[in-house]
């Protein structure tokens, strides 16, 4: 889509998963991080030649030690080596702000820090592509609520939410474990109406600790939900 605004195609050949130039001959990929399973570090471990890794959504990567498995693993000597992280700020107890933030740049800091440069773009940055109703709801919220719209809009790092049961940075993510002996549960809070949403939640029993297996998290109807839970009581051989 890109490519096409800015009318120049002819130099490009897209295919499914990758971007090719005719012009530079450089590639431009296009790989997942999360799967179903988990973590995919092995297959991007095995990228040769990347000197720029982007990760859009960055606030979705759960954990330092994924960051630093791929890392480390995309370099390349022929040309200058980068790493882009586009994200929204989470809470302050994830693992980016607790690297890259605390103690040592300013909230809205924009400009060069210790090799990082740090640009922090705020929704009037993009207020020309805006719907104007939009953009008086923001202008009104800045000036009735600030601290509301530091946090909804400013993308503000937000304070930890004590109302979480289990924080992002108390979760481990595992790219396999063996559940074939262990006891199966379940358990699901049903949508009562409107826009409130199922769950549905499969965990493993090991030892004295609980590995979440799989999720359904969703408003549709009975429709979908029954026929899915099913599938997988049949599919995990739930017990409880």
């Amino acid at each position: 889509e890109k490519i096409e605004l800015l009318n120049v195609s002819p130099a490009f050949d897209v295919q499914l998963n990758n971007i090719y130039s005719r012009v530079s001959n450089s590639v431009i990929r296009f790989r997942g991080i999360k799967t179903s399973q988990g973590i995919q570090t092995a297959k991007l471990k095995s990228l040769t030649d990347v000197n720029i890794w982007v990760i859009d959504e960055a606030e979705e990567l759960p954990d330092e030690d994924t960051f630093e498995t791929i890392n480390k693993s995309v370099r390349s000597k022929k040309a200058h080596n980068m790493v882009i992280l586009i994200l929204n700020p989470a809470y302050k107890n994830h693992w980016i702000y607790k690297r890259f933030f605390e103690d040592k740049i300013p909230d809205g800091f924009n400009g060069v820090h210790d090799g990082i440069t740090y640009i922090h773009m705020l929704v009037e940055d993009n207020i020309h592509n805006l719907d104007s109703d939009f953009v008086n709801e923001i202008l009104e919220l800045k000036e009735n609520n600030y601290e509301k719209y530091k946090k909804v809009i400013a993308s503000s790092w937000k304070d930890i939410d004590e109302s979480i049961v289990f924080s992002i940075g108390k979760l481990k993510r595992f790219e396999s474990v063996d559940y074939s002996n262990a006891q199966i549960v379940a358990y699901c809070d049903v949508a009562d109406q409107g826009t409130d949403y199922l769950c549905f939640v499969i965990g493993a029993i090991i030892d004295k600790n609980v590995f979440i297996l799989d999720v359904v998290h969703t408003v549709k109807d009975s429709n979908y939900t029954i026929p899915k839970i099913i599938s997988m009581i049949d599919n995990y051989k739930i017990s409880l």
